[in-house]
C-alpha cells in the first residue's frame, strides 16, 4: 500500500461491533453474522467515511478478511479494505498478539491504530515508533460506545501532523 498519507488500523470489536452496552447504547442494530449476534454502531461507520479522506484505511481485527464481508455491507463502512493478517499462534506470550503483523504491515509509514484493547507493549512499540521519527498515535475506545467523534477528531490531528512534518 504505497502511499505518503498516514495508515489507519482498524479494529472492530468495541470500535464497530459493541459490546457489554448500556441502557442507552449508540444508534446501531443487532445482526447475526456467522451464527453470532453483534450490535453493530452506525456512527463509526460514518466516521471511518470521514477519516478515509485523510487515512489508508486497513482492517486490523481477529475479524481479517471476514470485515470485508461483513460491514461495508450491514455498515455501509468504506471497503474493501486491505487487512492486517495474523499468526494464528503469535508465540510471544508477553507481547499484545497483534503487534508483530501490524509492525510488519506497517513499516515506516506513520500509523494510527483505534481499538479498544490496548495495552503496556502497545504504547512501548508506539512510543518506540515515534522516538524513531515514525509517527504513531493509539486511540483507545470503550467496548459500549465504540468509535465517537472525538476519536475522529484525534485522528485528524494526528494527520494534520504528519502532514506537518512531511
Amino acid at each position: 500500500m504505497p502511499s505518503d498519507r498516514p495508515l489507519l488500523l482498524i479494529d472492530v470489536d468495541g470500535v464497530l461491533a459493541l459490546f457489554n452496552l448500556t441502557a442507552d447504547p449508540p444508534p446501531g442494530a443487532w445482526h447475526m453474522i456467522e451464527g453470532f449476534v453483534y450490535y453493530l454502531q452506525t456512527t463509526g461507520a460514518q466516521l471511518l467515511h470521514a477519516a478515509g479522506d485523510r487515512f489508508d484505511l486497513a482492517w486490523c481485527t481477529g475479524w481479517e478478511d471476514r470485515a470485508n464481508d461483513h460491514l461495508p455491507r450491514l455498515l455501509g463502512t468504506p471497503g474493501p479494505l486491505p487487512v492486517v493478517h495474523f499468526e494464528r499462534n503469535p508465540g510471544r506470550g508477553n507481547a499484545h498478539w497483534k503487534l508483530d503483523a501490524i509492525d510488519a504491515f506497517c513499516g515506516g509509514r506513520p500509523t494510527a491504530w483505534i481499538d479498544d484493547a490496548l495495552n503496556d507493549q502497545c504504547t512501548d512499540w508506539a512510543a518506540a515508533r515515534n522516538a524513531a521519527g515514525i509517527p504513531t498515535l493509539l486511540v483507545e475506545t470503550e467496548p459500549h460506545r465504540g468509535m465517537q467523534q472525538a476519536h475522529l477528531d484525534a485522528l485528524i490531528a494526528f494527520a494534520d501532523s504528519c502532514d506537518a512534518a512531511g
